[in-house]
Order: C-alpha cells, then sequence, then structure tokens
C-alpha cells in the first residue's frame, strides 16, 4: 500500500523532528512525507534539518503566506503522488505500525481513524489513557459531543482517506481558525462516507504544559463560523455539550466567561438542565 502523509507545521523546525521520525519508521508500507511550512520565520532550520535525514521520501513545501493550516492541508493533498491520504500535525506521534493497521481497513470513500491517547512534551514516555471511543451504532456528532466529556476520537492526525474522495470532498475548510479536524469529518458524514474504526491507540496525541491559550488569542466568536455551518447537524442537547465541553474551559481561562454566556443565551441554550450540567461538568474536571 502507497501512501501520502501531509504534515503541516508553523515555527516548529526542531521539535517536529520526533514527528517526522515517527512517519518514516512506518513499517510494511511504502510512503512519502508532504511537508508543507505555513510560511515560518525558521524555515530555514526546518529545511536544514529535514534535508540532514537525507531520506528521499520526504519533499518539503513553503506556503507563500501563511495562510492556516486547512490552507496548508490542502495543498500539502494537491501536491502528493498516492493513491492513499494521511494527515498528521506536527506535534503529534505515530506508532510505527499506525499506517499498516489502517491500511488493512481502507475501501473507497470511507474514512478510516484510529484511538489515541495523551502524552505531555515534558514527559513523552508516559501515555494518559484518556477516553478516545467510537460507537458504530451512533452517528459521528453523537460520538463526538453526545456526552458531558471530551472524546478524543476523529483527529486529524490519525485519519486515513483515498486522495480522490478528498479532492473530491469539501476538504478543510480555509475560513475556519477553530474546529477544522470536526468540520472536515462532519462535512465526510453529511456527504454518506463509511466511517471505519481501528479499535488500538496508534496516535498520541501530544499537548503542551508550557502552552497558554490567551497567548494564541483564543475568541469565543471564532466557533460561531463553525456552529452556523452545522447547525442542522446539532440537536439542542448535543449543541448545548458543545458550548460546555469545547468553549467553557477555554472561557474561563481567558476570563470571557460573559462572552460564553451571551453565546449561550444566543444559541436559545440556557436551562436549569443546562446549568446543572455544568455543574457536573466543572465538579468531575475538579476532582479528575
Amino acid at each position: 500500500m502507497n501512501v501520502s502523509v501531509v504534515m503541516t507545521t508553523y515555527n516548529n523546525a526542531n521539535t517536529c523532528i520526533s514527528t517526522v521520525a515517527s512517519v518514516l519508521g512506518q513499517v510494511d508500507v511504502d510512503l512519502e512525507l508532504i511537508v508543507v511550512d505555513d510560511c515560518s520565520n525558521d524555515f530555514d532550520i526546518l529545511e536544514k534539518n529535514l534535508l540532514n535525514l537525507n531520506d528521499s521520501r520526504i519533499k518539503i513545501y513553503k506556503m507563500h503566506k501563511n495562510s492556516g493550516a486547512p490552507a496548508a492541508r490542502n495543498y500539502g493533498a494537491y501536491m502528493s503522488s498516492f493513491d492513499i491520504l494521511c494527515f498528521l500535525d506536527s506535534d503529534d506521534i505515530w506508532k510505527n505500525n499506525k499506517l499498516k493497521e489502517q491500511s488493512l481497513l481502507y475501501k473507497k470513500k470511507s474514512l478510516v481513524f484510529t484511538k489515541m491517547s495523551v502524552v505531555y512534551d515534558d514527559n513523552m514516555g508516559s501515555e494518559i489513557f484518556v477516553r478516545s471511543e467510537y460507537d458504530k451504532n451512533k452517528s459521528v456528532v453523537d460520538n463526538l459531543f453526545g456526552e458531558l466529556s471530551h472524546n478524543l476520537i476523529l483527529q486529524t492526525s490519525s485519519l486515513m482517506i483515498g486522495r480522490d474522495d478528498f479532492l473530491n470532498s469539501k476538504q478543510f475548510d480555509k475560513s475556519l481558525k477553530r474546529h477544522q479536524d470536526y468540520q472536515f469529518v462532519l462535512d465526510l458524514y453529511t456527504d454518506g462516507f463509511e466511517f471505519i474504526f481501528v479499535d488500538k491507540i496508534l496516535v498520541n496525541y501530544v499537548k503542551s504544559k508550557s502552552s497558554n491559550i490567551g497567548k494564541k488569542g483564543w475568541d469565543i466568536n471564532v466557533s460561531t463560523v463553525f456552529l452556523n455551518k452545522f447547525k442542522d447537524v446539532f440537536t439542542k442537547e448535543l449543541l448545548s455539550n458543545f458550548l460546555i465541553v469545547q468553549l467553557l474551559g477555554p472561557s474561563i481561562k481567558t476570563r470571557k466567561i460573559l462572552s460564553w454566556l451571551k453565546f449561550s443565551v444566543e444559541c436559545n441554550c440556557l436551562s436549569f438542565k443546562f446549568f446543572t450540567d455544568v455543574l457536573k461538568y466543572v465538579s468531575k474536571r475538579i476532582t479528575s
């Protein structure tokens, strides 16, 4: 099986090398690694680091201007050569049998994805086993947002899709600053794709303990574009869960809780049950 891996990166020249190594170390598969730099300040360092690996499977491209991860992923897909595509964020790590396991189940007009675990960048050897489950008897949106808890499933670094299927799809929405992974899989869901789950942890989702969401300019308003796009997919309960699980924490961290409340009112979600669910969620996060 031949697979094109699209990895986008931005100002991550040194730390992404571990991610690259996890791709080059894949077993029983022929691959090319399409590295798309989103006009970084450290592109020269990235290029030097990658060329030093002396691996002909690596192809390096640089965007003409900083355009965001969705545009960079779409560009990488266009530049790919093989019939199957996988995407990878530049800080995540694959198990060495990730592509092999997915390839065994791949078929046209399907999205093949795997379980994930969490590792922190200051302790890469210690995996944290978080909820990463998929119930094939439930819809995609129910799997993602059906409960008052995070479900680390259907994230960008776990996805496999046919190249032609991707190019003929709506691809990653360049207008979205957040939730592009959810947008992509929900578009495929509404277009009738088959979702195939590999019930094995094959991806480590890497989190940074030093990351500050406030410094990244987080704003709740960027979520309105995503929610408006899929307003016909979300039931009121699913929308309430999204507001609590996805947006409450960042709103508290960035001291924008009033904006979150206003947004909840606009979504017509405020109710006794909503505030009860908020208390349940906050209490669970505090005690966990």
